[in-house]
């Protein structure tokens, strides 16, 4: 590791992440964010792992940030984006930002996320169409991958999810 890489911490704060390492992971990206405050991929990450420390305000700051700098971004960051929305109650805006990610890459994390939405809105058709959608994608995914898989730091954000799944029809295991 280059402690003096603002890309190295920030690989090693993601990776931390994952490892539920939450206050190293912050730690890490606060220097890189000291060392590059203008990396688009700093300000990115750092965004995405503020969304699973539970500061998603403070995470769709960075993000917005990392769009105000490059505005040709992976499909992901929109993905971050619209998870930030989605944490911080704001589902309307949570839902445009899922789609705009689905409509570059179709991916499950958007679906999945898309599903926690609408079984919230109560608009249970949508929240099956996402369900089948993500699951023609990856047909054996379960709640125990999604509680392994997307590391939130709050007890009660986790269940949240996993429990709108369930409602769903996600399978358990």
């Amino acid at each position: 590791l280059d402690s003096t890489s603002a890309i190295a911490l920030t690989r090693l704060g993601w990776a931390q992440l994952f490892d539920c390492q939450f206050d190293q992971a912050t730690e890490n990206l606060e220097k890189a964010l000291l060392m590059a405050p203008d990396n688009t991929d700093v300000n990115a990450t750092f965004g995405q792992i503020l969304n699973y420390c539970g500061n998603p305000k403070r995470g769709l700051g960075m993000i917005e940030k990392a769009f105000s700098i490059d505005t040709f971004v992976p499909p992901n960051w929109e993905h971050h984006m619209g998870l930030c929305h989605l944490l911080m109650d704001q589902p309307e805006d949570a839902l445009v930002r899922f789609n705009r990610s689905i409509e570059r890459a179709p991916h499950v994390p958007a679906y999945m996320f898309l599903v926690w939405i609408y079984v919230e809105m109560d608009r249970s058709g949508d929240a099956s169409e996402a369900l089948a959608t993500a699951l023609k994608i990856a047909p054996n995914y379960t709640v125990k991958d999604i509680e392994r898989l997307y590391p939130f730091r709050l007890k009660d954000v986790r269940a949240r999810f996993s429990d709108t799944l369930r409602k769903a029809g996600l399978p358990e295991a």
